[in-house]
């Protein structure tokens, strides 16, 4: 096992780490000193590159194992004489202040450990490689240097595989603490009263996708949703809409300015309702991306680099479609199919929903890409008048659906009062049980017996 390198020494160039993720996960915990338990299942004080940030995780470890309380005083007084190994007081007050976001815990921990894996199969190697260099001279070290191979990545290789196998007692420990530690951990309203009486909100994992017909207004209501989350962060990748006819569209929702004033820039009269809107819409923690044709790589990569960097709640893809696969497919069916297979897997990576944009054609077939969402929304229009319907929830009934009515204008949805769709159980119990895998299309066409509520 390669050790951590000495707080005094150089880095070696053969050593991959990232000190920043190391920072962030023990920053994290000092932010919420709650996590200490689940942080020292997911990561070990060997596991990390500095020397002081092992001798930090291990004075945290010493001091919840001790069942004393965590915080920069105990955590200072723990350490002892190695606190000016570490850097000093100062040191942990800045890891602490710099922590982007504690709910990140294990996406930091998920670097950490690869980082720590690399290592160890460069140290095994090393080994491995000095040993067959003697069995050149020595025959009868070839056999060891063999056995030592195979051992050496044996373990890497069992190592990582446990790493996500985890006791069910582990995990049921890890929901409850969760949800003490972060209330409403794991359900993220969608910022539609109604909606959420539909599935109970998001869930961290889970792909949904918001479908219908060209001029159904997605985007539309994609922008209504984003709005609504107050204190929260999410990324938008839009594919479909450039950065300044987003804004256009966020501004006429706000202010009620037509948007075709919006476009050729006669706002003089409406300019400071405007310069308020923007004010507010400048607070939301909002992030768009407007590349066209984006690759899946390229969303993936940055997806990560967000949540890392901002810790984010929510992605948003807007449209499915424009994503682009880095692989070569024998059909268009194939290719979006392995696109919603990779948007669900960086899903359950992130532990965050993702919203895919997706655009209905009725001569596709998207089976198997349907099979990959956990909830879809299907949007159907008529006039100013919209029908939401999720024709699919994978933990629940499908069918049930509600009336959205649009304000062409304002750009902006009203929904029905409370007293319209009622508790989550009386709008379920309105729902269609769940049926056979069936091709998307218009749920008035595949759900006859649904009702609008």
């Amino acid at each position: 096992m390669t050790t951590p390198r000495s707080i005094q020494g150089g880095t070696r160039v053969q050593d991959p780490h990232n000190v920043e993720a190391e920072q962030a996960f023990l920053g994290s915990i000092l932010s919420e000193p709650a996590t200490i338990s689940r942080a020292g299942r997911l990561v070990r004080p060997a596991d990390f590159f500095e020397a002081r940030h092992s001798l930090i995780f291990q004075a945290m470890l010493d001091l919840d194992k001790a069942e004393t309380p965590l915080d920069l005083v105990t955590l200072g007084e723990q350490l002892g004489p190695q606190l000016a190994d570490v850097g000093g007081m100062a040191y942990l007050m800045q890891i602490k202040h710099d922590a982007p976001w504690s709910g990140n815990l294990d996406f930091y921990a998920a670097i950490i450990r690869k980082y720590a894996r690399l290592r160890r199969l460069i140290g095994g190697c090393g080994r491995i490689v000095r040993l067959a260099q003697r069995a050149a001279l020595n025959a009868t070290v070839a056999g060891e240097a063999l056995a030592l191979a195979e051992q050496t990545l044996l373990a890497l290789v069992k190592e990582q595989r446990l790493y996500s196998v985890r006791p069910i007692g582990d995990l049921v420990s890890a929901y409850f603490e969760k949800i003490e530690t972060y209330p409403g951990a794991f359900n993220l309203a969608t910022g539609l009263a109604a909606l959420d009486a539909l599935c109970g909100g998001w869930q961290p994992g889970e792909l949904v996708y918001l479908a219908g017909e060209p001029g159904t207004l997605k985007t539309t209501l994609v922008l209504k949703l984003l709005k609504s989350l107050a204190g929260r962060k999410a990324a938008l990748f839009s594919m479909e809409s450039s950065n300044l006819a987003l804004v256009q569209r966020l501004l006429a929702s706000e202010t009620g300015v037509r948007p075709d004033l919006l476009r050729t820039g006669d706002i003089e009269r409406d300019l400071p309702a405007l310069q308020s809107a923007g004010s507010r819409l400048a607070e939301l923690g909002l992030y768009v991306d407007d590349t066209p044709g984006l690759l899946l790589s390229e969303l993936r990569s940055k997806a990560r680099w967000l949540h890392y960097l901002w810790g984010l709640d929510l992605i948003v893809v807007n449209y499915l479609q424009l994503l682009r696969s880095d692989q070569k497919h024998d059909s268009r069916e194939e290719e979006l199919a392995a696109i919603s297979r990779a948007l669900k897997a960086l899903a359950r990576e992130l532990r965050l929903p993702l919203l895919a944009v997706f655009r209905f054609d009725p001569a596709a077939d998207d089976r198997a890409m349907q099979a990959e969402a956990d909830i879809i929304w299907w949007l159907k229009r008529s006039g100013n008048h919209l029908t939401l319907t999720q024709t699919r929830w994978r933990d629940g009934p499908e069918g049930a659906a509600f009336e959205l009515i649009y304000d062409p204008v304002r750009q902006e949805f009203s929904e029905p009062a409370k007293e319209a769709y009622g508790s989550i159980q009386t709008i379920q119990s309105r729902a269609q049980p769940r049926k056979h895998q069936r091709r998307m299309a218009d749920p008035a066409a595949n759900s006859p017996g649904a009702g609008t509520v």
